[in-house]
């Protein structure tokens, strides 16, 4: 398999000297990283001349990081937010690939945390906390009124973090708040990253805070706490005698970091589907910055004829051919006294038009209940 313009663009060298240096502020880096990023994204769709597209991108960088701190600037994962690109980086060739594409569509419309804190220099927000010699820090913030993702990188001098494949909480994840309410997501372990540093990735699930996400107005403000607590360090391939990871070393303490989020639903678009199958409906489509979020009504499972005990059938999105969209996050939104529930979930989208939304009987005979056909433009 050839290489993608990532690779390719990390073996090129140019000579800096050719290039003015200007000096940007964190706030300009961030843009223009960010364009740099949207660029690379349609030539590595397009296939074509993509030798020639990495050494044009490749001066574009120098031009416009220059002075702004990138030791190389034809390293990608250096360019476009390093934090995203070590984590797109760590799942090149691997079983987790897929979630590459995930913090593709992150990168594209995410904002960083300078930009998100220049927004709102009326307040304080620990974005980097620094204790007994880890920094960790948050780099990235994309929210689309339904969920929000964030990305944070994790620096050390401490030998012991350093032999680690990874980092965990002593509580196992972050503690997240979102105005104060603890929501539903995922909060990942860090994992060590090529230039040394760890990086993670956290999923706060809005649907999932107590508040009717469409009661988010474009440009609302969300309050995020996250705290960790006494940092160990572990390897992926070593384990003790009850099969635990063997720890490497810990550093006690508590770091509270705190950042806001902008709600951005300005590229939402609602799709009115309303079609329904065997009971099942699917009410709308919303498309979000990075996803489909699918609002559907279903039936009492454990009653005839679906006769599910645990009332927890299967639910995919497929396109044309028949592969599944990667489920992002959802579950029962609301679940109503006589059985019947409806859920919001949401899947990864990337341009498809034909779509398909399925639901399997798993717990009984595992044929398809029902099957609705929608369409995205």
């Amino acid at each position: 398999m050839g290489k993608n313009i990532y690779e390719i663009l990390n073996d090129v060298k140019i000579n800096e000297d050719e290039y003015e240096k200007i000096n940007l502020t964190d706030l300009d880096k961030a843009q223009k990283q960010k364009r740099i990023l949207k660029k690379i994204k349609k030539n590595n769709k397009s296939h074509k001349n993509i030798r020639r597209a990495a050494l044009a991108t490749a001066a574009a960088c120098a031009v416009i990081i220059g002075a702004a701190g990138a030791a190389n600037p034809a390293m990608a994962k250096n360019l476009f937010s390093s934090t995203i690109g070590n984590l797109i980086e760590n799942r090149q060739g691997t079983k987790d690939e897929g979630e590459a594409k995930i913090y593709e569509k992150i990168a594209e419309k995410s904002m960083t945390a300078q930009e998100e804190t220049a927004r709102h220099q009326d307040k304080t927000y620990n974005t980097s906390v620094d204790v007994n010699g880890v920094n960790v820090s948050i780099s990235d913030i994309y929210c689309d009124g339904y969920i929000v993702y964030y990305t944070a990188v994790l620096k050390t001098d401490n030998e012991l973090l350093n032999q680690a494949d990874f980092i965990s909480s002593g509580k196992g994840s972050d503690i997240v708040t979102v105005n104060g309410k603890e929501p539903g997501g995922v909060r990942m372990s860090f994992e060590k990253a090529s230039d040394g540093t760890f990086v993670k990735s956290g999923e706060i699930d809005l649907m999932d805070i107590g508040q009717n996400t469409d009661s988010f107005s474009d440009k609302d403000t969300l309050e995020v706490e996250c705290s960790m607590e006494n940092l160990t360090g572990y390897k992926d391939d070593d384990w003790d005698k009850n099969g635990d990871y063997k720890s490497t070393g810990t550093v006690d303490g508590e770091w509270k970091l705190s950042f806001p989020v902008t709600v951005d639903r300005s590229s939402n678009i609602t799709y009115q589907v309303n079609k329904e199958d065997h009971g099942v409906k699917v009410c709308d489509v919303v498309k979000t910055k990075a996803g489909l979020v699918l609002t559907i009504e279903t039936p009492d499972f454990t009653k005839k004829p679906y006769n599910d005990p645990y009332n927890d059938p299967d639910l995919a999105v497929v396109d044309a051919d028949g592969n599944p969209l990667q489920w992002l996050y959802g579950g029962i939104y609301k679940q109503n006294a006589d059985g019947t529930a409806t859920y919001k979930i949401m899947v990864l989208y990337e341009n498809q038009t034909d779509l398909t939304f399925e639901v399997t009987n798993k717990n009984v005979d595992g044929k398809k209940i029902a099957s609705i056909d929608f369409q995205i433009h």
